[in-house]
């Protein structure tokens, strides 16, 4: 795929499949959050899994990032789930350091070049689970810098409107928003029933069908408590062999584009060249 885009400040990746009222939300607000913080030259890529097998929030991830990286050069990324929209205290500027924690425990705000060195996340990761805790290990891995978004001072102003949780009030969001969070002080959740900035919503989508596997998050830990457990050099050999660098962009689907927003179809089965290797068949191949 050409690389003869134009430069670009900032590429929202977005992973997605089957939730239409979320993306169309997503697509009608944040852009408009993001140029009211003075930034212009940015693009939304929406990376939409094909139908069929289990979704693959990493591989997603990597697809939207790699396309965007070749087609924009991007100086930095932000990964943002479909279901969270800033509100308020989220700023989408660039840093000198990479956050993890962005908006959502697995999302993250990211410069490119550490993407790129880092070899993106782990496409061994299926569903839902343990891939950003990898991807965290993987900057810290490699000497880039990285901070818990979370944890900044500036974050316990944040505002977000979470899609993905039930209908509550203010009062039982934020005793919601100190479980996940971990705080006091923390970012605060909304849920799509807030009378001020709320949406209506029909159903909501519901992740046990494709995304949340409570033995797939299992095997998901095991993956990552074993990279965590690999001598240094040995990880950074195992990070480099398996990410990024499995993803073949000529064997999209689709590409549209609309705007601001490009969308990019693929299929896991198309899109790798590979199988990733879990950390049995990397330390197999180094002993054979």
């Amino acid at each position: 795929m050409s690389s003869a885009g134009p430069d670009c400040d900032l590429v929202i990746v977005v992973p997605y499949r089957n939730r239409r009222r979320y993306l169309d939300i997503f697509v009608k607000r944040v852009p408009r959050y993001v140029e009211s913080q003075g930034i212009d030259n940015f693009r939304i890529c929406v990376a939409e899994q094909a139908p069929g097998d289990t979704f693959n929030l990493a591989l997603s991830r990597n697809v939207g990032a790699l396309y965007a990286i070749h087609a924009f050069r991007p100086k930095y990324l932000i990964f943002q789930d479909v279901d969270v929209i800033p509100i308020r205290g989220v700023d989408y500027r660039p840093e000198p350091t990479n956050l993890t924690w962005f908006l959502s425990a697995g999302s993250s705000k990211v410069r490119t070049d550490d993407f790129i060195t880092v070899n993106g996340y782990n496409p061994a990761f299926l569903g839902w689970g343990s891939e950003d805790s990898e991807f965290g290990l993987r900057l810290i891995s490699f000497g880039r810098p990285v901070a818990e978004w979370k944890r900044r001072p500036a974050s316990a102003d944040a505002m977000i409107l979470s899609l993905e949780h039930p209908a509550m009030s203010r009062e039982a969001a934020a005793s919601l928003s100190q479980s996940y969070w971990g705080g006091p002080p923390t970012p605060q959740f909304i849920t799509h029933n807030d009378p001020e900035f709320g949406v209506p919503l029909d159903h909501q989508y519901d992740k046990r069908v494709d995304f949340h596997n409570e033995e797939r998050r299992r095997k998901n830990l095991r993956l990552y408590e074993a990279a965590w457990q690999l001598p240094l050099g040995l990880r950074r050999n195992y990070f480099a062999s398996t990410g990024l660098n499995l993803v073949m962009l000529d064997r999209l689907l689709d590409v549209r584009e609309d705007g601001r927003i490009s969308h990019v179809a693929y299929d896991p089965r198309r899109v790798l060249e590979r199988n990733p290797l879990s950390i049995t068949e990397f330390n197999e191949r180094l002993a054979g």
